[in-house]
């Protein structure tokens, strides 16, 4: 199996395809939560007066909402912007670091409060919504291009580098190479006509 994902990874890339190995099982179409990460998956950068948001993530959002999925997005960022960027897209949960206020209750003073979101701290986060929804490990599924989102990635049923880096696309599971966040939901299980069909719910 490894040297077929290797082979087919080395192909995709050469013809600048994604690529996904998945049992096809009837847990496949049971997943109930998706993690995502921020920079460069929900958006294309960090810049709220100008912010620009991933092709095909309003589609993918509101097919998965009317689909019953809970829908966090983790950023290793500050909670503000998370906080927009889930209320825009409608999920139900959004973290990020927190900036500290100083004792005027006015300026921060350029301190964190809580845990800081990283790496391992996302990865924890994914356990701890599935645990407060209920929903198991093995029903979650996790998008992410940094390296800050491989354990994640990795702990997630299926982890999905989006246009990753190098490093994030060797290690992942299944990746998209292309513009649209949409097609997560092909990898999901879901045909063209499905995902339309989603989108007229709710």
């Amino acid at each position: 199996m490894c040297a077929l994902l290797f082979a087919l990874l080395t192909l995709s890339t050469g013809f600048q395809t994604g690529v996904a190995l998945q049992p096809d099982i009837v847990f496949r179409r049971q997943n109930r939560l998706v993690v995502f990460g921020i920079d460069s998956t929900l958006i294309q950068q960090e810049a709220k007066q100008q912010l620009v948001f991933t092709e095909g993530v309003y589609y993918l959002c509101r097919a998965l909402e009317n689909a019953v999925f809970k829908l966090a997005v983790f950023s290793d960022g500050f909670i503000p912007l998370a906080k927009h960027v889930k209320s825009e897209l409608g999920l139900d949960y959004a973290f990020a670091n927190q900036l500290q206020v100083g004792t005027d209750g006015k300026r921060l003073t350029g301190e964190t409060v809580g845990p800081i979101v990283d790496a391992v701290r996302k990865s924890e986060l994914l356990e701890v919504i599935g645990q407060a929804e209920g929903i198991a490990t093995d029903q979650v599924i996790a998008v992410g291009n940094g390296a800050n989102d491989l354990l994640m990635l990795g702990k997630a049923s299926l982890g999905v580098a989006f246009n990753a880096k190098p490093k994030v696309q060797q290690e992942a599971r299944a990746r998209i190479n292309q513009k649209s966040l949409a097609n997560v939901l092909y990898l999901m299980g879901y045909s063209q006509s499905e995902a339309a069909e989603l989108q007229l719910l709710g």
